[in-house]
């Protein structure tokens, strides 16, 4: 992969957080690799994981991409 930006993008959050258009970036970042054809796991433990984490990081909003 030539641009990680493509499935992380990171640039642009960043750019938004010094100029002051985002409270703060947090330091965290969570992924679910690969081609996620059972679901079951995700809902009933991986996902209520990331988001207890999230909430302990005051976390407002999340950026959600595909890759």
């Amino acid at each position: 992969m030539r641009d990680v930006n493509i499935s992380l993008p990171d640039r642009s959050p960043a750019r938004a957080d010094r100029a002051g258009e985002l409270g703060a970036l947090r330091p965290s970042c969570y992924s679910f690799m690969g081609a996620q054809r059972e679901v079951a796991r995700i809902e009933s433990e991986t996902g209520p994981e990331v988001g207890r984490r999230l909430r302990e990081e005051s976390v407002d909003a999340a950026l959600i991409t595909p890759t």
